[in-house]
């Protein structure tokens, strides 16, 4: 242990950032905060912090060593975990090979968001999705690519900017330029929808599909169709939302038949 550190300012940090780390602050060797934090009985810092039920979904789904890098731990630390909860490894002996993905339904995705973001919608890791990527050519989501206006003019100001900067897939401050240099009023929660409009396309599609179509929350659409007794969409989740093209949110009324 380093001479001259005085243990009685650390002893609370101890455990609560990993011993590299705090030996850095300190100014002493990681040895010294390992060998104090054991003496005074105080678990490491991975351990100790880690929000497992955020992660036990991710479990199995991507190899420990990846999955570990992204906790901020140990690849032990995440093997102990998912072989006390049962789960087999990524492709390995237990967990079998990794689910087949029906590509045919994911394809037209590709591209359009983050890798990783749609490797969380399939429920698989990255590593297949940019590789499906690079099969089929298919450039990397970019929020800086060029945006064709043409198709998304009619959409500005029905949801807020930051929902529909999502939906085209460039950033905020595109669309609040776009949107102000056309003179569109900000979208409001408070402004009315023509239900008129959109009554036909409840149930249609799942709620959540239907409140980016018309530009509104889920929570809206929820009680509308509730009040009507119209019975929720019954499918596979992002079915709907799959078919829906960038191009209905201009043309609505003609594709609530979904």
């Amino acid at each position: 242990m380093s001479e001259g550190t005085d243990w009685s300012i650390w002893d609370r940090s101890l455990g609560t950032a990993a011993d590299k780390k705090l030996s850095r602050a300190i100014g002493c060797s990681e040895d010294s905060v390992t060998n104090r934090r054991r003496k005074l009985g105080i678990r490491p810092f991975t351990q100790n912090l880690i929000d497992w039920p955020a992660w036990d979904g991710r479990l199995g789904k991507d190899t420990d060593e990846r999955l570990a890098r992204e906790i901020g731990c140990a690849a032990a630390t995440v093997r102990r975990r998912r072989k006390g909860l049962g789960i087999g490894s990524f492709g390995g002996a237990g967990g079998g090979r990794p689910r087949r993905i029906d590509w045919a339904r994911w394809d037209g995705i590709l591209g359009t968001a983050p890798d990783r973001e749609v490797a969380g919608r399939i429920g698989c890791s990255v590593r297949p999705v940019e590789k499906r990527r690079a099969r089929l050519r298919v450039a990397a989501f970019s929020r800086h690519a060029r945006v064709d206006w043409a198709e998304w003019d009619g959409r500005l100001g029905l949801a807020t900017d930051r929902e529909t900067a999502s939906a085209i897939g460039c950033s905020l401050v595109a669309v609040e330029q776009r949107r102000g240099r056309l003179g569109v009023k900000p979208y409001t929660k408070n402004d009315r929808i023509d239900w008129a409009r959109w009554d036909a396309c409840l149930g249609k599609s799942d709620d959540r599909a239907a409140s980016e179509l018309i530009g509104c929350s889920v929570s809206s659409v929820r009680r509308r169709r509730k009040r009507l007794g119209i019975p929720a969409f019954v499918g596979r989740p992002g079915d709907a939302t799959d078919k829906i093209a960038a191009a209905s949110f201009s043309r609505a009324e003609r594709h609530c038949v979904i």
